[in-house]
């Protein structure tokens, strides 16, 4: 994932193309990538329900994919000049100057393991609040959350400039606040345990994701240095996957904190994040991310 958005963020300046925006990079390489979630989901889930041998059709099918891809990946061209690549010890790349930059730890670290604990509470947390409604169909559900969760995801990524320029370059606030109301509302979901308001909060999570993940990345590539473009971009996907561990955390807390009481809490704390982003994007005035189209 740090790569190939790397690369994508390469190709999408000069002399590759000389015509895309400054945040053009963050959003085909996330979009490229939620797309990716969005329909393995599907196509899996789909195999799970009704395809035959559903523990090992979808790993066969993947794996066919994966080399395929590699197969094309082969005899693509190096986008990065031989002066511009890395030299020296290995070892010496390890290090990530930027991810001390201001910007990074006070505005785009408290937002980025969210990015995917939304996807998590959506599409783990709220199929469980409701499996005992669902019979036969619990796999075909869970199955329709994920698409609905990075479909919304997918869909609002290409107006985050919009919405950056709309906010006055607060769209990752933005993001961060509809995170929290998208978590309260999951809340309420597992309270009601109502299969219909698990998909509205899917949505609404979904769209949040797309609206951090986008503007958080943005921020990532107008901080990082040519040198340190892959590193930083990924200390930002290492601390937003830490964010699937949240559902398991949820889970073994179940014998003293039931899921209802549990994602309340878990609300609250998305709040303090939100503000912890307004204080620094407001109060701090860090530089805008870029807006462009």
């Amino acid at each position: 994932m740090s790569v190939g958005t790397s690369w994508v963020k390469e190709l999408s300046s000069p002399p590759f193309d000389a015509s895309a925006g400054s945040t053009a990079g963050a959003r085909r390489a996330l979009l490229t990538m939620t797309g990716g979630f969005a329909v393995g989901a599907a196509v899996t889930g789909v195999l799970a329900q009704w395809g035959p041998a559903p523990s090992v059709t979808p790993y066969v099918v993947h794996a066919i994919l994966t080399l395929g891809a590699l197969a094309a990946l082969v005899t693509a061209p190096e986008s990065l000049t031989p002066e511009r690549r890395a030299s020296g010890p290995w070892w010496r790349d390890l290090r990530v100057p930027s991810a001390g930059h201001r910007r990074f730890v006070r505005l785009v670290l408290p937002a980025a393991p969210w990015v995917f604990a939304a996807a998590g509470v959506a599409y783990a947390i709220m199929p469980a609040t409701v499996a005992d409604r669902l019979g036969p169909w619990s796999t075909l559900y869970a199955t329709v959350l994920t698409v609905l969760t990075l479909g919304a995801g997918a869909l609002v990524q290409n107006f985050v400039p919009a919405i950056n320029r709309a906010s006055g370059g607060h769209a990752l606030l933005v993001g961060m606040t509809a995170m929290s109301v998208g978590v309260g509302l999951a809340a309420v979901a597992a309270q009601l345990r109502q299969p219909v308001l698990a998909l509205v909060v899917a949505v609404v999570l979904g769209l949040a994701y797309g609206v951090c993940v986008t503007s958080g990345l943005i921020h990532v590539q107008s901080i990082a240095t040519q040198r340190d473009l892959a590193g930083l971009t990924g200390v930002y996907y290492s601390l937003a996957y830490s964010g699937f561990l949240l559902p398991s955390l949820l889970a073994a807390a179940l014998p003293v904190l039931d899921y209802p009481t549990s994602l309340l809490i878990v609300a609250l704390i998305c709040v303090a994040c939100a503000a912890l982003v307004a204080r620094e994007s407001i109060g701090g005035a860090p530089a805008a991310a870029p807006q462009d189209a």
